[in-house]
């Protein structure tokens, strides 16, 4: 299991205030009501091996199966449609699962394998109108140089996240720095411990981990969300927090 200082999980609650959290709770809960467009994620971990088989239930089926069973016709027209029509389609026609069923962007730049990087990201019209609050707050922690990617991380009710890492830690080096923002401390993220076969969950509403360690989320009877914010970290907070596989 890859760590953060020695423990999965490196809390910074003292970032975060009450008031804060239940203002950003306030008008992120708001913003994702009125935001014209969430992405609903196409979800491919378990068919492309970084998922922890032992606690993927093998009666969901993710959606890169499911692009495995359209016929060449399906495929064709499949190729036409936006990224949040093709994941309706799957879970429709294809029975498709969706472990993440709102993921929000509030960067123009929004790929995984750039998330690091500050040159030419802005934020969006849209996002600068609904989250005003929460851009403020992100751009004011002592933590970054700049940000890279904000990602708003919605889990429908009764939904769960597949146990995964976000790569192959074989081929990917870059250093990758993040903060996960939790306002109301409910979604039940955790990090698995592949030795143990054991969860380990955040009990923090601010907090970074690695994520090339194996991390899902369980599902609760109510909609829960968490913010990923990534970006390079300041001198001071590089040399505060290690992550240990860059050791």
């Amino acid at each position: 299991m890859y760590t953060v200082n020695g423990v999965p999980y490196f809390r910074l609650d003292s970032l975060l205030s009450d008031s804060d959290a239940k203002i950003l709770d306030r008008e992120i809960s708001w913003g994702l009501t009125l935001a014209a467009e969430t992405s609903h994620s196409e979800g491919s971990e378990f068919s492309r091996g970084d998922a922890e088989l032992s606690l993927y239930d093998h009666q969901f089926k993710d959606c890169g199966f499911a692009k495995d069973e359209l016929t060449p016709e399906e495929a064709e027209r499949f190729q036409t449609l936006s990224f949040p029509q093709r994941a309706r389609y799957l879970k429709i026609a294809k029975k498709a699962y969706l472990p993440w069923a709102t993921c929000y962007s509030l960067t123009n730049i929004t790929s995984w394998v750039r998330k690091m990087e500050t040159q030419g990201k802005v934020f969006t019209e849209e996002s600068k109108r609904l989250f005003p609050n929460l851009i403020d707050w992100a751009q004011s922690l002592p933590v970054f140089k700049g940000i890279g990617r904000i990602e708003i991380l919605g889990m429908d009710p009764c939904q769960h996240a597949t146990c995964h890492r976000d790569t192959d830690p074989a081929v990917w080096k870059q250093k990758d720095q993040l903060l996960m923002l939790s306002p109301r401390g409910d979604k039940r993220f955790y990090i698995f411990d592949e030795v143990k076969k054991e969860k380990i969950y955040a009990n923090s509403k601010l907090f970074t981990f690695d994520d090339l360690a194996y991390h899902g989320v369980d599902s609760s009877p109510y909609f829960t969300y968490s913010v990923r914010i990534d970006g390079p970290f300041t001198e001071e907070y590089d040399r505060k927090i290690s992550y240990d596989r860059m050791k």
